[in-house]
């Protein structure tokens, strides 16, 4: 074998060993070609828009940004909202291993929505636009009865979302007259943290007994929704009987048994019992599906289902499933769950690799053969 040959020979083994560096790769990355997007609450007159959350079911897909907007304005809506149109804005990317198809489809709340997606598609941006609904104002908590003595506190809390205005009543059920709590002659203390009502009736006279209390919300466009109605029960104080006056007559001589009798005194009135108003904390109860704020005597408001934005943890791969940890947005309830593998099957794998196996080999056997011709051929 002459040394052309031999250099030839060499080369071909360079190359043979340099073949599957140059080989394409297959690309890992999963394309994405509908992403799933959805929001709470849909926008209604008067809700905080902070109490509308934002989560995403596609895989491998988290939310990095969320906004509303008013059309009319173009400003970021921070406080509830009006009965203008509104658009919400939300951003997505990807995580390692996916990236959004170019001809990709987003949805919100089941509807198609409008979005671009980034030139190294790892990102998109989705957008929607809303007609608030005007609602009737929501009663959460219906003021009680309070059972009381004459002269004492008579307390009424009621609460209310999607109400901008109240007003306190009172009614005679024997007459079937309605008037304002402001006109009881009586001292009135009311305030309200624009969702919870209170009023305060001081000194409630004996004729109010049986007499109904109850608040009236008013939302939007001037719709009112009315509580339900709590009663007065007013138990009467009964003034002491005063002692009759001796009739003049002769004073009957001393018995030494005798002794003076004691006058009678009238028993002090029964002081009224304060009446319990509910006070709410700003601190969160809550178990594996809801959450609530509650009062110490059991009382609760704001019961609702979580509303969980899930981040991955661990990425899954075809040896297991990965980890996703949530976190309620609103009470801040934390939990996991497992994330199933949404890539290639090992069949795919075992393809690829046995294609490429394939190549190499039938290489491999070429450059055998052509050795032992090289080898035959010399001697």
């Amino acid at each position: 074998m002459n040394g052309r040959r031999i250099r030839f020979l060499l080369a071909l083994v360079c190359l043979c060993a340099l073949f599957p560096f140059c080989l394409p790769k297959a690309s890992a990355e999963t394309e994405i070609g509908k992403v799933l997007t959805t929001t709470s609450y849909t926008p209604v007159a008067l809700m905080d828009a902070e109490e509308i959350t934002a989560a995403t079911s596609t895989n491998g897909v988290y939310i990095t940004d969320y906004e509303w907007y008013d059309l009319f304005g173009g400003y970021p809506i921070r406080a509830r909202f009006g009965t203008g149109p509104v658009q919400v804005l939300i951003t997505l990317a990807t995580h390692d291993g996916f990236v959004f198809s170019g001809s990709v489809d987003a949805y919100l709340n089941n509807e198609r929505a409008v979005c671009e997606v980034s030139p190294d598609r790892r990102s998109l941006t989705l957008t929607r636009t809303f007609d608030p609904m005007i609602w009737l104002p929501s009663v959460m908590k219906d003021p009680g009865d309070e059972y009381l003595d004459e002269g004492g506190l008579a307390s009424f809390v009621a609460t209310a979302k999607y109400a901008e205005g109240f007003q306190w009543f009172a009614c005679d059920p024997a007459t079937g007259e309605v008037i304002s709590v402001y006109e009881i002659p009586e001292l009135i203390d009311i305030a309200s943290d624009g969702v919870q009502s209170r009023v305060n009736i001081y000194g409630v006279p004996a004729w109010m007994d049986g007499w109904q209390v109850y608040c009236r919300f008013v939302g939007a466009f001037g719709v009112s929704q009315d509580s339900a109605r709590a009663t007065m029960h007013v138990n009467p104080v009964a003034s002491p009987e005063p002692s009759p006056s001796p009739s003049p007559s002769p004073s009957p001589s001393p018995s030494p048994a005798s002794s003076p009798s004691p006058s009678p005194s009238a028993s002090p009135s029964s002081s009224p019992s304060p009446a319990h108003v509910h006070d709410f904390p700003a601190d969160w109860h809550y178990n594996e599906t809801t959450h609530w704020r509650e009062c110490a005597c059991g009382e609760r408001i704001e019961q609702g289902a979580h509303s969980m934005d899930w981040q991955v943890e661990t990425p899954a791969t075809r040896k297991g499933p990965g980890l996703e940890r949530g976190k309620c947005v609103i009470c801040g309830f934390e939990a996991v769950r497992e994330l199933a593998y949404g890539g290639p099957s090992d069949a795919v794998r075992l393809a690829i690799a046995g294609s490429g196996g394939l190549v190499a080999l039938t290489v491999i056997v070429l450059l055998v053969d052509s050795i032992r011709h090289a080898i035959k051929k010399r001697r």
